[in-house]
């Protein structure tokens, strides 16, 4: 009776250990500018991570409204919270402004931008942009060496550029702007899928051709929680390697 009294005992307290003891807990890091801050999809990423993985999810929102890349950069080299953030962080989820061009894209405008065709500019703003890219990513592997991590980026359709120039641009100037726009875009998915990120196209197509309404803010630029449900379901549907096959 005494041993099976003891037995009964023993698994009582192996069955609280396993029933009472914490989730494990994810650092997942959002940075960039109001692709993220305005929208959804942080959060339902995070549910989605919750649900599927059973895990505790420590979510930290670091992108912020108008935040251009180089602000972004600047923070990356200096600011030791974001940094440690990112150490500790099971989860990176970053945008690089589609914005990134409109400095240079409004001397464009102005006939300022220099060189014989007005484009000097412009092709030094993808240079920088490039350049700015790199740096990112390269610190993003600095800070996670040894540990894995998933990444999660985003590539841009051009729709966008309604709202940044609806009625500011000829057909001419478009094709130009978004000529610059689009090799960054090949620059950007070519080098993150070389690193091993997960690269989500967000509504891709002509700019005559925007996401459906019901996808968008009144705004026409930022993501509803329709929109952003569609994008946080790609972040699921990509899985949780290098975690989980």
């Amino acid at each position: 009776m005494k041993i099976l009294v003891r037995l009964t005992i023993q698994i009582a307290v192996l069955f609280s250990l396993f029933t009472c003891a914490p989730k494990e807990t994810w650092d997942v890091v959002t940075m960039g500018d109001s692709f993220l801050a305005r929208s959804s999809i942080p959060e339902q990423y995070a549910a989605f991570l919750a649900e599927d993985l059973g895990v505790e999810v420590n979510l930290n929102e670091r992108a912020v409204n108008g935040q251009e890349p180089e602000k972004l950069l600047s923070n990356l080299r200096s600011d030791e919270e974001l940094r440690q953030l990112i150490r500790d962080a099971e989860v990176i989820a970053f945008d690089f402004s589609p914005g990134w061009g409109s400095h240079a894209d409004l001397k464009y405008f102005l006939g300022t931008c220099g060189g014989d065709d007005n484009q000097d500019c412009e092709r030094e703003a993808l240079d920088q942009a490039k350049a700015d890219w790199t740096e990112m990513a390269d610190i993003f592997a600095e800070l996670t060496a040894g540990k894995p991590v998933i990444y999660h980026t985003f590539i841009f359709g051009d729709w966008p550029y309604d709202g940044y120039y609806k009625d500011k641009t000829t057909p001419e100037e478009r094709a130009v702007l978004l000529g610059y726009f689009y090799e960054f875009q090949a620059f950007q998915e070519s080098d993150a899928l070389a690193r091993g990120m997960f690269v989500h196209h967000v509504f891709p197509g002509e700019a005559d051709d925007s996401p459906p309404a019901e996808y968008l803010q009144a705004d026409k630029l930022h993501l509803s929680d329709v929109g952003s449900l569609v994008i946080s379901s790609l972040m699921r549907e990509a899985g949780y390697s290098p975690f989980k096959p």
